[in-house]
């Protein structure tokens, strides 16, 4: 006579060693239910750092929004000099147009034109002249940034800083930017003259 195991019922799967079994109604033992907690443990803790980090990132962008704002409100007379400075020297070179952004981090005055003109083989092209300030705030101290194009030609850059908050650093920022309008406008009107090709 032939002995017979009986085979297992169909609603129970033996596990394969060194994994735990799973039983008909889905639960786990075993090595598989260690290694199942430990994956529900590593996605909470990286749902966790997730949220630790998105919470740093939104903090650090009111940080950087109030600080613009903070600057902008610093800035204010500065800027409303600056629009003086540019109505008068476009009163005298017509052609230029000025503008207000954010650049970079920091603010961005910029007086600029295109002039049409022709290259040295006499093709028709437009040149680039502009004055651009970068406006700035580093610890206790506002800082603007001259940079200066006449002709497609980079001039020197210059800056200037000034405690913030300060009257008399305020009165000097406002000087420099005078200054430097008119070192512009002085390499500006002393340019080679070239033949200006018709529209």
């Amino acid at each position: 006579m032939v002995s017979t195991t009986p085979q297992a019922s169909r609603d129970q799967v033996t596990g394969t060693p060194g994994t735990g079994s799973t039983t008909g109604n889905g639960t786990t033992s075993g090595t598989g239910g260690r290694f199942l907690a430990n994956l529900r443990e590593l996605r909470s803790k990286g749902e966790a750092l997730r949220a630790k980090a998105h919470a740093r990132e939104e903090a650090s962008r009111r940080r950087e929004v109030a600080d613009h704002l903070k600057t902008l409100e610093e800035i204010g007379h500065l800027r409303v000099e600056f629009e003086r400075l540019a109505d008068q020297l476009v009163q005298e070179a017509s052609g230029f147009e000025s503008s207000c952004r954010l650049f970079d981090g920091r603010y961005l005055l910029e007086v600029r034109a295109r002039d049409l003109g022709e290259d040295d083989k006499g093709r028709p092209r437009r040149w680039l002249s502009r004055l651009a300030f970068l406006v700035g705030a580093e610890g206790d101290e506002l800082e603007l940034e001259c940079h200066k194009t006449v002709d497609d030609r980079d001039l020197a850059v210059d800056r200037a800083r000034a405690p913030r908050g300060d009257a008399q650093g305020e009165e000097a920022l406002k000087q420099f930017l005078k200054d430097q309008f008119l070192a512009f406008a002085e390499a500006y009107f002393a340019r080679a003259s070239r033949p200006v090709s018709a529209d």
